[in-house]
């Protein structure tokens, strides 16, 4: 998971994305150790992942968008639910 997000942050060629992205996910790291406890959740970002890059190989940079927001909509909800259950 952490080496997915580590090259699609190289791939995007922004450093100041990569960095923002970066902090964020360390300030996360807590909820995504509770996270990835839920025994789908790992197999489902798997999943999701899959669909990004199957998108930027085709060159489909729409649909890779489009990946990656659900995905990033997926972790939100996600998110959401862990902050209000603590």
């Amino acid at each position: 998971n952490e080496r997915f997000h580590t090259f699609l942050y190289g791939g995007a060629h922004n450093d100041y994305l990569a960095e923002i992205t970066l902090a964020t996910r360390a300030r996360l790291q807590p909820f995504r150790r509770a996270q990835f406890r839920n025994l789908g959740r790992l197999a489902l970002s798997y999943a999701e992942h899959d669909q990004v890059v199957t998108a930027i190989l085709r060159g489909d940079k729409a649909e890779a968008a489009n990946a990656m927001r659900a995905h990033i909509l997926t972790v939100e909800v996600a998110y959401e639910r862990y902050a209000e259950s603590v």
